[in-house]
């Protein structure tokens, strides 16, 4: 496993450890402050070979074989994945354009990466600009199962369920911005499986794991559905 650094951008910082500690027995950990807009700069000011790096509040179930081979991130300088999760689906890239929101698949999710630090030449200032010339590697959509814009406003009840499925096999949960708020709409409840999240709420100020409870209750009318749904593929 990748060594893994922690860039504390919120309160949820030990939601994240938690999942470590239960999920990835034998990680290397470092947790660090980060600035807004520096995260690549704060990442290679803190590792000195390929390391994989997330901001809290994500809740992580990474094995080894979620990770690319040595071999094949040694060829770029970043794997991460994408801002808009559909921005690369055919079908539904144009539903950012419904909601007016200037989302393509050359915009990325910072939230969670993988650097590489022999690709890069120089310390970045800000996180703005600083890829238009590196080459990058883009994770799978269910690796990092992450909360997009147009699921609450946008999207079908029927996708953001598929979407739901998907996330039942992800690596990272990334929900921040609903644990944060506490807030969730109803496809939102389809599409992301907040009743993951409450194993790992150990140490975590009360409001945010009263908010994680409230999320819970929102997605459990779906939730036995999702799993049932999720067998049945499998099958």
């Amino acid at each position: 496993m990748l060594n893994l650094v922690i860039l504390e951008t919120n309160e949820l910082t030990q939601l994240t450890l938690n999942s470590i500690k239960k999920n990835m027995e034998g990680a290397t950990v470092t947790v660090v402050p980060c600035l807004p807009n520096q995260k690549i700069r704060t990442a290679l000011q803190n590792v000195t070979e390929t390391s994989l790096v997330v901001c809290s509040g994500l809740v992580l179930n990474i094995n080894d074989s979620d990770i690319p081979p040595a071999e094949t991130l040694s060829q770029y300088s970043l794997c991460c994945s994408r801002a808009g999760v559909y921005t690369d689906h055919k079908g539904l890239r144009h539903n950012y354009n419904v909601i007016s929101k200037d989302l393509n698949k050359s915009h990325i999710d910072l939230s969670i990466f993988i650097i590489n630090p022999d690709k890069w030449d120089e310390l970045p200032e800000s996180d703005k600009g600083v890829l238009h010339d590196q080459k990058i590697l883009y994770m799978p959509r269910y690796m990092n199962h992450k909360s997009d814009v147009t699921i609450a406003t946008a999207t079908s009840a029927y996708t953001a369920l598929q979407y739901g499925v998907l996330g039942l096999d992800a690596a990272v949960y990334n929900y921040v911005g609903n644990i944060l708020s506490g807030e969730a709409m109803v496809d939102e409840s389809y599409a992301y499986n907040f009743d993951k999240l409450s194993q790992y709420t150990e140490g975590l100020d009360k409001k945010y794991i009263d908010n994680i409870h409230k999320l819970e209750q929102k997605t459990k009318r779906i939730s036995n559905f999702r799993d049932k749904l999720y067998t049945i593929n499998k099958d």
